[in-house]
């Protein structure tokens, strides 16, 4: 777990850290090119309180104190709206992200109770390790499809998938397929 931490955080420190040299080796007097920089900062910085909070978050499950506000959400536009967040990371890599619908044959049959912070957080982390995992220039399709008392949501990309040996410990806390994620954090 610690070794994971350091690594997550590691990496947008090492961002602002290299981008504050820059700008005190006069790239501050660049009005063009610093703008560039201090974007890259302000985004970076948003990655470590996104990172922080996610740990408060996960501190709170731990200790049972995770506040959820289960209310009646519009699961369609939700996925819309977090692969519009995603699409800049996806347009990166070329890659398409696109939104099917399977037997639904009105907008009520996308309302379900859920929280919808926690459930934007879920299709957040998916969506980003599908981008991060699938080639150059491929799509990634997440399904809505409506069942008989429930709604499936699929997310499919054309990554390598993960070993099946490894699939027996996929939701266990903090594993990881990636060796070399191991070895990064060492």
């Amino acid at each position: 777990f610690i070794a994971d931490v350091t690594h997550e955080l590691r990496t947008p420190l090492t961002v602002i850290k290299g981008t504050v040299e820059t700008l005190e080796d006069g790239a501050i007097e660049d009005i063009k090119g610093r703008g560039a920089l201090l974007s890259t900062m302000a985004a970076e910085t948003e990655r470590l309180i996104r990172l922080v909070n996610d740990l408060l978050l996960l501190t709170r499950a731990d200790v049972s104190a995770l506040n959820l506000v289960i209310e009646q959400l519009d699961l369609d536009q939700l996925a819309r709206d977090r692969c519009q967040v995603m699409e800049s990371l996806a347009n990166c890599k070329g890659i398409t992200l696109q939104i099917m619908q399977k037997n639904i044959t009105t907008t009520k049959q996308m309302l379900v109770l859920a929280d919808r912070d926690r459930t934007a957080q879920i299709l957040d982390n998916i969506l980003e390790n599908a981008i991060r995992h699938s080639p150059e220039n491929s799509k990634i399709t997440l399904t809505l499809e409506s069942r008989t008392e429930s709604i499936l949501c699929q997310i499919s990309d054309q990554g390598p998938g993960i070993p099946e040996e490894h699939l027996p410990f996929i939701f266990e806390r903090f594993y990881r397929v990636d060796p070399a994620r191991e070895a990064a954090g060492q």
